[in-house]
């Protein structure tokens, strides 16, 4: 198996979009009913390059998937084979992940890359959770994460 980075390298040959859709069939049969029964939420995007990011959010029962995708990504690189350049690029430009009705703003959420298995934390900026795209991306046009609420059973 080719190492990512050598998938990302030439990613126009459709190698890296095959790990896509191999990654996302592989999803589908491990969180079945938070694909098929979660709750779908567009996310905001904001910052200087917000229109080329698209991202929205499923969640069922706690659990929480979102999806980050950057488009017309190609005008983002220096040259063709520098994905590298989006973690530079989108460095300014944040998700907003939304509050659940009993977190508050201070609270943060983890998530785990499907694709690279890298914990992330959305972290509370002005006031909301929010995840940079640079960060969460990297050197990626496109992630899934996944995580879970801290859901007080008791309250």
């Amino acid at each position: 198996v080719r190492a990512l980075g050598d998938l990302c390298a030439e990613w126009w040959t459709g190698d890296l979009k095959l790990l896509y859709v191999a990654l996302g069939l592989r999803l589908r049969t491990r969180e079945p009913e938070l694909l098929a029964s979660g709750s779908y939420s567009p996310l905001p995007v904001e910052g200087p390059d917000a229109e080329h990011v698209v991202a929205f959010m499923r969640e069922h029962e706690g659990k929480v998937l979102l999806t980050v995708a950057v488009r017309w990504f190609v005008s983002l690189l220096s040259t063709p084979d520098s994905l590298g350049d989006l973690k530079q690029r989108l460095r300014d430009t944040f998700v907003e992940v939304p509050a659940a009705q009993k977190e508050t703003v201070s609270q943060s959420m983890k998530f785990s890359n499907v694709l690279t298995g890298a914990a992330l934390q959305a972290r509370n900026e002005n006031g909301s959770l929010r995840l940079r795209v640079g960060e969460v991306l990297a050197a990626l046009p496109a992630v899934w994460l996944i995580g879970s609420r801290n859901v007080d059973q008791n309250a």
